[in-house]
């Protein structure tokens, strides 16, 4: 039986589903299956799909369509192919690439392999500032031969439980992973904020236990190197030793000579510095100057576009801080110092833009928004009713027809309402408000079926006195035709208003 939570979804949602879990379960009898208890849900691996499945309290989900972001393919984690859901529990399903195993294989091998398994888990820091999260555990992430690491669970904040994921709490996870990595200790014993408990002798160790931001661990791992072996230095043979020996005398009667050729070159050179013009020499250093100085001012400006980059995103990673916070006003004042905002964040920018409800922070939003975030904006300038706001409406650049059909009616375009509406038809709003152009067009028929549509009495009734209007104002019309008709319509606003 369908659950009450997924009534919303189609019968069709229902049986895909059922076959996905009949398919998964007839393959579990085959497999080997491992499962592995993450910081939030569990990992269940048999070989060839990986599953994520964590109950359905512990987030914040509403529609399972909220997870249909999560099958956007990255390179950093494995593919997203089915989700499900129920009223106890979401399950996520992976692709199992057969190639990867989970981190506990690459424990104290190859060292440059692991190396490079550290930084690339590291580097997991850029989903700080977006909407995606994850979990740094062991049982999350797989690697290859080649060292190539993927991630399995990948979640989107606002569903997932969020307070693991932040940047303090991320260097904590790292660095257990990281010493689970290097180290023989079981991943249950690296416990603890500080992990000053962990006793170890190996400077390597220790210097990742002391680490105090994610970029000192990268600076760690980068300056790690595979110590290279040093070519074996073949030992002098006695018998080379004596060539040696023997060839000596020759050098010292070759003296005389070297030392004759060396003043010959010596005349040469100073004839041709002397005879030979400076011009060519002068252009080349010339040129070489210019170069040079222009080298210097790309790599001035690289370091320049560099360091705002990071200055940027440090302050969107406390902007982020201070909304979790409930800081909204010190959020956006962040967010707008940055220079360039990436798509998600000018999103999180737009959602408390739209929260504050003003005429200012609407506007602001609609330079930025998505265009469904400005189908909202207008319809919200239009509730504040207010010349500012109408103002504000007409102010925004947009193509989207909701945002031209709310311009227009500001405007009082009534035709030019109509050709809009005609593009999104089953648009409430737009059917309120081609209604009310037909009646200012004096056709009330066209608007009395939009008005019985939207099942809205307001305007079956103002199309019915448009219709009694435009009867007592038609001279075509002798008495008898008049009455009877007014009697109709009065007979039809009686029966709207029992």
């Amino acid at each position: 039986m369908e659950s009450k939570w997924i009534s919303g979804a189609t019968g069709l949602r229902v049986a895909y589903q059922e076959i996905i879990k009949i398919s998964y379960y007839r393959k579990r009898r085959k497999k080997m299956i491992e499962k592995a208890q993450l910081q939030y849900g569990e990992i269940i691996d048999n070989e060839e799909v990986i599953i994520y499945e964590i109950a359905k309290e512990q987030t914040n989900l509403v529609d399972i369509e909220q997870l249909d972001e999560l099958k956007r393919k990255d390179d950093f984690f494995f593919e997203c192919q089915h989700i499900l859901a129920d009223e106890s529990s979401i399950r996520l399903y992976y692709k199992r690439n057969k190639a990867s195993q989970k981190l506990k294989h690459y424990r104290n091998t190859n060292k440059e392999v692991m190396r490079q398994i550290a930084l690339q888990i590291l580097s997991v820091d850029r989903l700080i500032g977006t909407q995606y999260t994850t979990l740094i555990h062991p049982d999350n992430i797989y690697v290859t031969a080649d060292g190539d690491v993927k991630f399995v669970f990948r979640g989107i904040r606002s569903i997932f439980n969020q307070e693991r994921f932040n940047t303090e709490q991320l260097l904590i996870d790292q660095k257990r992973v990281l010493l689970f990595l290097f180290s023989t200790y079981a991943y249950d014993e690296i416990t603890g904020k500080d992990l000053n408990h962990l006793i170890t002798t190996d400077p390597f160790l220790t210097s990742i236990i002391n680490a105090n931001s994610v970029m000192t661990l990268s600076s760690l791992f980068k300056k790690m190197e595979t110590v290279p072996k040093q070519a074996a230095v073949k030992p002098t043979s006695i018998k080379q030793k004596k060539k040696e020996n023997t060839k000596a005398p020759k050098k010292n009667v070759s003296l005389l000579s070297g030392i004759l050729i060396g003043v010959i070159i010596g005349l040469l050179s100073m004839y041709v510095f002397k005879v030979l013009p400076l011009t060519e020499a002068s252009t080349t250093m010339a040129n070489e100057n210019v170069e040079s100085v222009k080298n210097e001012e790309q790599l001035a400006e690289k370091n320049e576009v560099l360091q705002t980059s990071l200055a940027d995103q440090e302050k969107v990673v406390e902007a982020y801080r201070e909304l979790m916070a409930g800081n909204t006003r010190e959020a956006i004042t962040l967010f707008e110092s940055v220079e360039a905002l990436d798509d998600n964040t000018k999103q999180t920018l737009t959602e408390q833009y739209i929260a504050q409800n003003s005429v200012e922070s609407l506007a602001k939003a609609a330079e930025i928004g998505s265009v469904e975030q400005q189908k909202v904006i207008v319809r919200k300038l239009n509730a504040l009713n207010t010349k500012e706001a109408n103002q504000a409406i007409l102010s925004i650049n947009s193509d989207v027809p909701e945002v031209k059909i709310e311009q227009a009616w500001v405007n009082k375009e009534y035709d030019a309402i109509i050709e809009i509406f005609t593009k999104i038809a089953d648009d409430p709003r737009a059917k309120v408000l081609a209604a009310n152009s037909y009646i200012q067009l004096n056709r009330p028929k066209e608007a009395k079926a939009l008005a019985y549509d939207l099942n809205d009495k307001r305007l079956q009734l103002a199309s019915l006195n448009k219709e009694k209007e435009l009867a007592n104002s038609n001279k075509k019309l002798n008495e008898e035709q008049l009455t009877q008709a007014l009697q109709k319509i009065d007979d039809e606003i009686n029966k709207i208003n029992e």
